[in-house]
């Protein structure tokens, strides 16, 4: 299970802020924010968003009906996109190993 910590964005920035906002940390970096939205659907008033992945946003966000559920989707989601970054990463590593070994 990917290990991710909610702080209170007013802690972790220093000013003052709601006691329904936080950033979401992995090794100490802030990788998304969950918070209860005013503008949230009625029935899922929790949204999340992953900020660090570099892929569109469109994919890397939603809501949810409370904030334990948000979490959980922000880590599935954190944790499907971190895996497919990881190949994708460790696949362009292989093919630059590849390509230095033709040119050595």
């Amino acid at each position: 299970m990917v290990s991710v910590i909610l702080k209170k964005t007013g802690t972790h920035y220093a000013r003052p802020s709601s006691d329904n906002d936080y950033v979401v940390l992995y090794d100490g970096q802030v990788v998304g924010r969950i918070m209860r939205h005013p503008r949230a659907p009625e029935d899922r008033p929790w949204f999340w968003t992953v900020t660090a992945l570099g892929d569109p946003p469109s994919s890397n966000y939603g809501y949810s009906t409370s904030r334990e559920k948000a979490i959980t989707d922000f880590r599935l989601q954190w944790t499907t996109k971190s895996k497919i970054k990881n190949k994708s990463n460790d696949m362009a590593a292989l093919i630059k190993g590849a390509r230095d070994l033709r040119h050595s």
